[in-house]
């Protein structure tokens, strides 16, 4: 429940091990830049309150989600991560600062947004090619997927699983649903 000040890399072995980072965590001061590798059958749990970055890569098979406090912010910022594990956020936002920043982009990866939770794009030209499953408002009532910063694009499937908001900071930023490969 403590900040981690570790510097090396993490890794979940596989096998169905679960780190969860609760409380008021977080790795490093808040700001983690080591790789985490997630084994199969493996989840990296963020359920704390604090924000945290993860600027390093994230690979392996396993998955990530985002739990607890719709207050905190989990940055997802890693240029290479390649992981193909399933993200789940159902509560508070992770934020999206590159195109690679969700794991690998085939269909067996996805992203799912639940009530209560949001993922923010905050890039310029991002593409997103892994499919969504969303619902709900997201945190604040502005979109359970919110477009920050400039054009990016979404080209995976779109799933609405049930009443959804998906939003823009302001008018003159989008989320390119022309090349979406569809929505349902």
């Amino acid at each position: 429940s403590g900040v981690n000040t570790y510097s090396g890399a993490t890794e979940i072995s596989s096998g169905g091990g679960t780190i969860v980072i609760g409380s008021a965590g977080s790795l490093g001061t808040g700001t983690y830049g080591a790789q985490i590798t997630l084994g199969a059958s493996t989840q990296l749990t963020y359920a704390s309150s604090a924000d945290q970055v993860f600027s390093g890569n994230i690979t392996g098979a396993g998955a990530l989600a985002k739990t607890t406090s719709s207050t905190s912010t989990l940055t997802l910022s890693g240029t290479a991560s390649d992981y193909t594990g399933t993200t789940t956020v159902s509560s508070g936002v992770v934020v999206v600062t590159t195109s690679a920043a969700l794991g690998g982009s085939n269909s067996s990866e996805r992203t799912i947004v639940q009530s209560g939770g949001a993922v923010h794009l905050n890039g310029s030209g991002l593409v997103l090619n892994e499919p969504f499953t969303v619902q709900g408002t997201g945190v604040s009532s502005l979109g359970a997927l919110v477009n920050l910063a400039n054009s990016n694009t979404i080209g995976g499937t779109v799933r609405l699983a049930n009443d959804t908001t998906i939003g823009s900071s302001d008018g003159t930023r989008k989320i390119d649903v022309a090349s979406v490969a569809a929505i349902s």
